[in-house]
């Protein structure tokens, strides 16, 4: 029969709750789902500016000031949208290059990981 003593003695293994001890629960975790949500967020915004200039070119009713706007947000959407697949690539060459994986930077708990446990 097991007594709570036991317990609070520690001489029995206590084993963490659900989830804890990961490393997707740390500071790793938390910045790259702050990453992910940025990414969305900002993937959402540029869905919204195309829709918005799509919106704008059909009520232009062919006045030139209300076309160029409605083309200079398509502009300014693909840009953006083109800047945000660049950080991709470019933190996989950065990856490449310094770590010899391409996931170095995108990964950040298997490069902790790597770290912790040689």
């Amino acid at each position: 029969m097991k007594l709570l003593a036991n317990d609070i003695l520690g001489t029995d293994k206590i084993t963490p709750p659900f989830g804890a001890g990961s490393w997707e629960t740390g500071l790793t975790g938390f910045i790259n789902r702050g990453f992910r949500l940025a990414f969305v967020a900002f993937g959402l915004y540029a869905l919204l500016n195309f829709v918005l200039a799509a919106y704008n070119y059909i009520n232009s009713q062919g006045e030139t000031k209300n076309i160029e706007k409605a083309q200079k947000m398509i502009t300014q959407s693909i840009i953006g949208l083109f800047l945000m697949s660049m950080t991709f690539v470019i933190a996989g060459v950065i990856g490449t290059v310094f770590f010899g994986d391409w996931d170095a930077l995108l990964d950040l708990t298997q490069q902790i990981q790597n770290i912790t446990n040689p």
